[in-house]
Formats: structure tokens, C-alpha cells, sequence
């Protein structure tokens, strides 16, 4: 059994929530994804004490739709946008409301960073049949995805 550790908006979207296994002392720091401005897609970040210090996941989520395969996901940060492929070949539906569609991409803490001090960040999600959905990131808003991963940093020193 894992002693967890929750902040006091560790469920909430954009919530951060520390977790230590009494097993073999692995801790994990994660984000409740966190709206972008359209509503439709959510994102967070994971990073497990057991990866390169520099690694990080990012959970995209996207209501309603499939998202696609290969390089499904696409982020611009003030004018340089980069593309990510998937970790995951399907994109099942969230376990918890079964509403919204979920993948990770790989990407490092340095880009992490980028996106949060970014003025103007916007995600693309492609879906699977090759539509777009995409949303502003660089907003702080309670519920927004931002505020949580600004807090992410500062806990997964």
C-alpha cells in the first residue's frame, strides 16, 4: 500500500498530488489535467522518481474524440511549435467519467517550463480521423491546466 500524499486541490483540474510507495521508496509527483480554454481538452504531467531527472509525461486528454496516432499532438510556444508522438498506440477513455480520450507523449522538464513561462501557448490534438481540436494553455484560470503545472515545478525538484 502506498502512503499518499495530497495537496489540498490533488483532485481537482490542475491539482498537484505527491505519492511515496512504502515499498521501495519510488515517489511520483502528478497534475490533474487541467482545461485549456476550449473546454475540450485537458492536460497534465507525471514524473516518477525512477525516471531521468529530466523526463516528464504529459496526460492529453480530449472529450468526445479519438485522438490520433503517430504525431497526434502539437505545441506552440510563442511562435516555435513542436510535435510529439504518443507512448500509446490506442487512446482509451478516462477511467474515471468515461468521457475523454487519453494518451501520453514523453517531453523534458526543461519544456515543461517553457510551456508554463510561455505567453502565448496553444495545444493542437489531431484526431483519429484527422480533425484538430486545440486550446490555449497559457491561461490561469482556477481550473486551467497552467496553474498546476507552474505548482509541478516547484515540487518535482
Amino acid at each position: 500500500m502506498a502512503l499518499i500524499l495530497i495537496t489540498a486541490c490533488g483532485t481537482m483540474p490542475g491539482g498537484v498530488s505527491k505519492d511515496v510507495s512504502n515499498t521501495d521508496g519510488t515517489s511520483t509527483v502528478s497534475v490533474e489535467p487541467g482545461f485549456l480554454s476550449d473546454g475540450l481538452i485537458k492536460v497534465g504531467v507525471f514524473r516518477s522518481s525512477k525516471m531521468d531527472p529530466n523526463q516528464a509525461v504529459l496526460k492529453v486528454m480530449l472529450k468526445g474524440m479519438a485522438i490520433g496516432l503517430n504525431k497526434s499532438l502539437k505545441i506552440n510556444i510563442d511562435g516555435q511549435t513542436r510535435e510529439f508522438e504518443s507512448l500509446d498506440i490506442i487512446a482509451p477513455l478516462d477511467a474515471t467519467t468515461h468521457q475523454f480520450f487519453v494518451k501520453r507523449y514523453a517531453v523534458d522538464m526543461d519544456y515543461v517550463r517553457k510551456m508554463v513561462e510561455g505567453k502565448s501557448v496553444w495545444i493542437k490534438v489531431t484526431t483519429i480521423d484527422g480533425k484538430y481540436m486545440e486550446g490555449e494553455f497559457s491561461k490561469d484560470n482556477p481550473s486551467a491546466a497552467r496553474p498546476g503545472f507552474r505548482d509541478f515545478l516547484a515540487q518535482a525538484k
